[in-house]
């Protein structure tokens, strides 16, 4: 069976078509899930949204896996991730089965973790653009595999904007992706309590940390420094962190990364003990953790890298402007003016390049923080 996919004019479309990639309103919200069969009704959605293009996928007989992308002028339709999404898949099996063998006391994927880390920081070493996309990546369904990939990723991205080389980023790829391998000797029913722990569950979570460190301290292919992380990542700068209290720079840069990574992935999911905020709103906490929990250096390094206004994301701008982001690039994308300052919408929009325009700030997110009505905004579209 050959599965391929290609993008077609959306005058195109016809009713039994298979999506392949997630349609999204004017908002920024999935209107249509990737893998849906089309009828008419969803193709006027979709006609509605002025779309020029759209990913659809086609079965046929054969034996190879192809994608197929035809290439427009219009680019800001594809939406490139940082990483594939096969080896994101990939890397969130090993980990499932990593986590698995540590409960049978042995780690037999060590080379396949190394093998996967090395592969995720190629990929990103390759990327045109080393922002981190928050979109389409959270599911509190299997939250620990996708964290620990998330947490490399970013963890990733912030060591090469601090300059560190390829042998220091594997390092550091490994132990962001296995920070929590300990959870797995946490009992489940205190790790995933819904509802606030007491203060003796909450000192058995923390024991994951030591956990963590014991089993990947014995493994020879995995250097201290990578197993530390497991160790430290919860320390704080101010001294006040667990297990060895240290502060400043006693902990290793390495763990300084993912500790910023950790809470930043943590706190724009979903959980099943607590809902995601906004990446702005959780930019804004590690901010305002500067010198407490936090290491300045590495902090303003990750807010320039780390993307958090992404394709579809609604912001008000300093003009009193309301726009859409069409393109992403680290904190001044490119966004579509949808409604002018007297909240009128715009029939003919235009987009402004924020990093070309610098009198032009970003005054807010709206749409996530409920500071306007949606539907107006999204227009027709329900």
């Amino acid at each position: 069976m050959t599965i391929v996919s290609k993008y077609i004019l959306v005058s195109d479309l016809k009713n039994g078509m298979v999506l392949g990639e997630n349609i999204h309103d004017e908002t920024g919200n999935i209107l249509l899930a990737k893998g849906i069969e089309l009828r008419s009704a969803y193709i006027r959605k979709i006609e509605s949204l002025k779309v020029h293009q759209v990913l659809i996928t086609e079965v046929s007989k054969g034996s190879v896996v192809l994608k197929e992308v035809e290439t427009h002028s219009d680019t800001d339709w594809v939406d490139k991730d940082m990483i594939v999404e096969e080896t994101r898949n990939e890397a969130k099996t090993i980990i499932k089965q990593c986590m698995d063998n540590i409960l049978d006391h042995s780690l037999a994927q060590a080379d396949k973790i190394i093998l996967i880390v090395n592969q995720i920081i190629d990929e990103i070493l390759n990327s045109e653009d080393i922002t981190f996309n928050l979109a389409n990546l959270k599911s509190v369904d299997d939250y620990t595999f996708e964290h620990s990939v998330n947490v490399c990723v970013l963890s990733v991205i912030t060591g090469i904007g601090i300059g560190l080389n390829k042998v220091k980023l594997v390092e550091l790829g490994i132990g962001a992706i296995l920070h929590d391998i300990g959870k797995m000797l946490i009992p489940q029913d205190i790790l995933n309590k819904p509802g606030l722990l007491t203060d003796q569950e909450f000192d058995v979570v923390k024991n994951h940390t030591v956990y963590g460190y014991e089993v990947l301290s014995k493994i020879k292919d995995i250097s201290v420094e990578s197993a530390k992380v497991a160790l430290n990542h919860h320390e704080r700068f101010d001294g006040n962190g667990y297990p060895q209290t240290l502060g400043n720079s006693e902990i290793h840069i390495y763990s300084r990364i993912v500790a910023i990574a950790d809470v930043f992935d943590a706190l724009t999911s979903d959980r099943v003990y607590s809902k995601k905020i906004s990446p702005f709103k959780a930019v804004e906490y590690i901010i305002s953790m500067v010198g407490a929990h936090f290491d300045r250096e590495i902090i303003s390094k990750f807010v320039k890298l780390v993307g958090y206004y992404y394709r579809g994301q609604l912001l008000r701008l300093n003009t009193g402007e309301v726009a859409r982001v069409v393109k992403r690039h680290q904190s001044r994308p490119v966004v579509r003016v949808m409604l002018d300052a007297k909240g009128k919408k715009v029939l003919d929009y235009y987009e402004i390049d924020l990093s070309k325009n610098p009198s032009v700030l970003i005054h807010s997110i709206l749409y996530q923080e409920g500071l306007i009505n949606q539907k107006k905004v999204s227009g027709n579209v329900s």
